[in-house]
């Protein structure tokens, strides 16, 4: 009788309710880290897509102005750097766009050839 009462008195968490936690824990936890993960590649998509379009802007500015000179200015969030190479009758031009908070990395870069007639 000693023994039956002993083992009704043991506390502590049976191995199902342990599972059942667990279970609804992770039930939880994936369906918020999914929405987060979501949230974080929307929010990169967003960033890319208005870094291409400061590019396409500053491309076709220097297309329409002939403005084929090195530069670096600041657009709409992203640094904008423009490098001219030439040679001969062949300018090459590239735009690279990067964000404010990182600068060193490129998020978008484009490059166009113009032949000149000279």
């Amino acid at each position: 009788m000693r023994v039956y009462k002993h083992i009704q008195r043991e506390e502590g968490y049976t191995l199902l309710e342990t599972l059942v936690a667990m279970a609804l824990f992770v039930g939880v936890l994936i369906p918020v880290g999914a929405s987060v993960g979501n949230l974080m590649i929307e929010r990169t998509s967003d960033q890319i897509n208005s870094a291409f379009h400061v590019a396409i802007k500053e491309m076709s500015r220097i297309a329409v102005d002939r403005d084929f000179v090195n530069n670096d200015t600041e657009v709409e969030g992203f640094i904008v750097h423009r490098k001219v190479d030439r040679n001969k009758n062949l300018i090459e031009v590239q735009v690279a766009v990067a964000s404010l908070k990182k600068p060193n990395t490129t998020i978008v870069l484009l490059t166009k050839s113009f032949l000149t007639h000279k």
